[in-house]
C-alpha cells in the first residue's frame, strides 16, 4: 500500500514538473496544482506536528502549487522553470529512494 501511495505522489510531482516547462492552462493543470497544494499543506502540517520544523520538500510543493495556480490563470512567470526543476529532482529522488 505504501509503495502505491508513493507512486501516486511521485506521479503528481512528475506531472507538475512537466507543466512548469510546458504549461497549458485548463482543468488538468488546475487539478495538478490543487493536488500539489494539498500534498504540500499535508506535508508541512504533519512535519510540524512531528516536531520537524524544516520541511523543505513540503514548502517546495506548496510554493510550486501557488506558482502553478498563478500560471493557470494566465500570468507567465520567468522563474517557473526553477520550480519545475526542483519538483522534478524531488520526484527522481523519491523514486530512487523507494527502490
Amino acid at each position: 500500500m505504501a509503495s502505491i501511495l508513493l507512486l501516486a505522489i511521485t506521479i503528481v510531482d512528475i506531472l507538475a514538473a512537466i507543466l512548469f516547462f510546458f504549461p497549458f492552462p485548463g482543468d488538468f493543470m488546475l487539478a495538478v496544482a490543487i493536488l500539489l497544494l494539498g500534498k504540500g499543506i499535508w506535508s508541512v502540517i504533519s512535519s510540524l506536528n512531528a516536531g520537524f520544523y524544516y520541511d523543505v520538500f513540503g514548502l517546495i510543493d506548496f510554493m510550486g502549487a501557488i506558482v502553478l495556480l498563478i500560471m493557470n490563470f494566465g500570468t507567465p512567470l520567468d522563474f517557473a522553470w526553477m520550480f519545475g526543476a526542483l519538483i522534478g529532482a524531488k520526484a527522481v529522488w523519491a523514486t530512487l529512494s523507494s527502490i
